[in-house]
């Protein structure tokens, strides 16, 4: 999630700007979908609220349409914003299990076991991570999978160091976003009702507060990921403060890190690559010294 994600995830604007282009009659100045028995006006489904707009049938004056209308029909349309609330909650929720599921598929199992030492070069004994924080638009690669996958790219993290399993880490973090999702639909809807409006505030509200408590989550594991790595696990505020204003960059330090550890590359998209083996120092092993012949015996007689 993260602090910018009350703007909406990736996804979900993608999800949008494909749901603008539907077939839509401009006859009137202003976009009107097609439905098969109401034709819905300005309506969009985004970050767990629904903006009902104006809902309008020519034909006939439905309950339907006189519901989300705000039309005193016996409460329809608190009954209706609630199914389109719930319906936007459990799409997202559906996309954000999948996509975790396709992310283990392709990077998370196909990973190499993770080392029991630390090389010294990508120890946090004596240093703290070998990237700095600002620095993830250094490797294109890690900051798509940071900002398009970053709950999964983080899991993936925790679990190949054994700080947390994946799915344990995805679990929490839908959870996260489910209880946003419905606690923003239900100010959405309360609203609606109280003032016959939407106010956008809260749907910015709603995810500042959540993902405070998400970061502390975060913060946790991220103490156990340094000690791992060899460090100390004495920076909670500063790992906190970054997951809740800045998560993508937290997430793509912590993954430039492993991956530079087990000496791989997760590329766009969702696709890793060896960039060395831990064995071969071990199976061709370096000779260093100067090369010595011996000397062939001399067959012969002694006279």
């Amino acid at each position: 999630m993260g602090v910018l994600h009350m703007f909406g995830h990736p996804l979900l604007l993608v999800l949008w700007v494909l749901l603008r282009w539907l077939p839509c009659d401009e006859s009137d100045g202003d976009h009107v979908f097609k439905a098969p028995f109401t034709e819905v006006k300005n309506s969009s489904i985004m970050l767990g609220h629904v903006d009902t707009g104006l809902y309008e049938n020519s034909s006939q004056d439905s309950v339907l349409a006189r519901a989300l209308q705000g039309a005193p029909s016996a409460g329809g349309g608190t009954a209706v914003r609630v199914v389109f609330s719930a319906i936007a909650v459990i799409v997202l929720v559906a996309i954000f299990i999948l996509s975790a599921y396709i992310y283990k598929t392709n990077v998370v199992d196909q990973r190499p076991q993770f080392p029991s030492a630390v090389p010294p070069e990508w120890s946090m004994q004596s240093s703290d991570f070998r990237f700095d924080l600002c620095r993830c638009f250094d490797d294109c690669q890690v900051c798509m999978h940071g900002f398009w996958c970053e709950d999964c790219r983080d899991a993936d993290t925790y679990n190949a160091t054994g700080v947390a399993t994946y799915w344990s880490f995805i679990g929490i973090a839908c959870l996260f976003l489910f209880l946003t999702q419905v606690l923003n639909a239900g100010i959405q809807i309360a609203l609606v009702e109280a003032v016959k409006g939407n106010s956008d505030q809260s749907n910015v509200d709603t995810y500042i507060v959540m993902q405070f408590f998400f970061a502390m989550y975060l913060a946790s594991l991220r103490q156990q990921l340094r000690q791992k790595l060899g460090g100390h696990g004495n920076k909670t505020a500063m790992d906190f403060l970054c997951y809740w204003c800045c998560p993508w960059c937290i997430v793509c330090q912590n993954a430039r890190q492993i991956d530079g550890i087990q000496h791989i590359e997760v590329q766009c998209c969702c696709k890793v690559v060896k960039l060395g083996d831990f064995g071969n120092a071990q199976q061709n092993p370096v000779v260093v010294g100067q090369v010595v012949t011996q000397q062939q015996p001399l067959e012969g007689k002694v006279v």
